[in-house]
């Protein structure tokens, strides 16, 4: 719901207990992860604006994800 605003669509996000069964090589097949499929809590994310950089991956800097101030809004009726 928090990310609903922004995309249609939300990644996984995983619990630091759930890393090493998701980069287990030997598991070929989505079964046994279905748990792991679930909407993070909206309660445990934040969301901000940031620079338009982070949609190009030749921006590799944590520069991409710092929060930035909204440029200041015309009032179209005002």
């Amino acid at each position: 719901e928090l990310v609903a605003a922004v995309h249609d669509r939300m990644p996984v996000i995983l619990p630091p207990e759930a890393f090493e069964r998701w980069l287990d090589p030997e598991l070929k097949t989505v079964e046994g992860w279905e748990d792991l499929f679930r909407p993070h809590s909206a309660e445990q994310m934040e969301c901000f604006p940031v620079s338009p950089r982070v949609n190009s991956p030749a921006h590799d800097s944590p520069t991409c994800i710092e929060r930035i101030a909204l440029p200041e809004q015309p009032e179209l009726f005002g």
